[in-house]
């Protein structure tokens, strides 16, 4: 059951990371995609003080 469960997450895992990345073409895309995300809360936060 362990293993099963084990092998469940590291194929999820992988199908994640993969997916992620493949929609950025690069880890240097999804740097910049990760970037963009936290300007947009820091700005939302700054207009809701």
């Amino acid at each position: 059951m362990k293993n099963t469960r084990f092998a469940m997450l590291a194929l999820t895992l992988a199908v994640l990371s993969s997916v992620a990345l493949t929609a950025c073409n690069t880890t240097e895309g999804f740097g910049q995609d990760v970037k963009g995300a936290g300007q947009g809360i820091e700005n939302s936060a700054a207009q809701n003080k």
